[in-house]
């Protein structure tokens, strides 16, 4: 959207009255409440995505997605990929290790 802008004004030679005339404020633009904004809303953002990074697959109702949920039950996930055409089977006889290895087939 500012493409077009920018080439329109990259085309224009400066004008020599701009480049002679001494600067008109000195104050800088970052003040201290500019400062403590800036840093309030880098760590209030942090914080939110910590936040949804960790509990995200639980606020969102998907526990089996989430990056710690699959690991907290599950102590050998290698017994979930040896019968993967065997899914509908496991699920009807063995519930536990259905249970167990439903984020793995999901994933």
């Amino acid at each position: 959207m500012d493409t077009f802008a920018a080439i329109a004004l990259s085309t224009e030679p400066p004008m020599e009255k701009v480049l002679k005339s001494p600067p008109t404020s000195r104050s800088s633009i970052l003040t201290a409440p500019i400062w403590r904004q800036v840093f309030g809303v880098s760590l209030w953002n942090f914080a939110i995505t910590i936040l949804l990074y960790i509990f995200g697959g639980y606020i969102g109702g998907l526990e089996s997605f989430s990056y710690y949920g699959d690991k907290l039950g599950t102590s050998d996930p290698s017994n979930c990929y040896d019968d993967i055409a065997k899914i509908a089977d496991i699920k009807a006889n063995d519930k536990a290790r259905a249970t167990i290895c439903q984020s793995y087939w999901g994933a």
